[in-house]
């Protein structure tokens, strides 16, 4: 069973998300609280596997509950839901270890999924997020459709600590495909871009990836997001 704090500062959509997500039969939503101070003392309370938290609140925001309960060395997963797709609050949230970022447009399906996902060591960021941090940080004035929001797992062999190592190993050459997996494009647009066969741009991600310890391209454009806000 995986044990869940809810913080919102509108009680109805708190409530809403335990009485929605007390259905699921793998997910006991253990206590709700309306701001930051809560946040920080339910998860000490409680010891719940993931936090699912609220940005804009009263008292204390969101970030900043993220930010004290690190300080204090809680390893509850993080999960921020909210209704505002701010550039400032994605960069920070994430930036201080959130397991993922969803709009509160998720359905409860899609928040049900995350929660398994993030209590599983994974990570997820909804669409609209991706692509606005993603923009942030390259300079990409068009909108680029990079993935639903989904969960990716690392492989035994690469913990979150050793990504950013593999990612200052890689060549520019594979720099410069990774950089284009993050935009969304398939083999066939990378090896346009960078006047490569497409046999070779395939060769190039086999590489990576097992320089990583990744399965999937997914995995890889989101950790390449993820590392730029280090």
């Amino acid at each position: 069973m995986i044990r869940v704090v809810v913080i919102d500062d509108q009680t109805l959509i708190a409530e809403g998300l335990k009485m929605l997500l007390s259905k699921e039969p793998d997910i006991e939503v253990v206590a709700v609280g309306a701001n930051g101070d809560a946040a920080i003392q339910l998860v000490v309370d409680f010891q719940p596997e993931v936090l699912l938290l609220d940005i804009r609140m009263p008292e204390m925001d969101g970030v900043e509950a993220i930010r004290r309960l690190r300080a204090r060395g809680e390893k509850v997963k993080i999960i921020i839901l909210t209704t505002f797709n701010d550039d400032q609050y994605i960069h920070e949230g994430m930036a201080l270890g959130a397991q993922g970022y969803l709009l509160k447009d998720a359905t409860p399906a899609q928040i049900a999924e995350a929660i398994r996902a993030v209590a599983g060591g994974s990570s997820v960021m909804a669409t609209g997020v991706a692509e606005r941090v993603f923009r942030q940080k390259s300079g990409i004035e068009e909108a680029v459709s990079l993935m639903p929001a989904e969960k990716f797992s690392l492989t035994p062999e690469a913990p979150e600590h050793r990504l950013a190592e593999c990612f200052r190993d890689l060549t520019d050459r594979e720099k410069d495909i990774v950089a284009l997996v993050a935009e969304g494009k398939s083999n066939l647009e990378i090896s346009e871009t960078l006047y490569l066969t497409e046999g070779t741009v395939k060769n190039h991600l086999t590489k990576i990836l097992g320089k990583c310890g990744l399965r999937d391209r997914t995995q890889l454009a989101v950790l390449w997001i993820r590392g730029s806000l280090e």
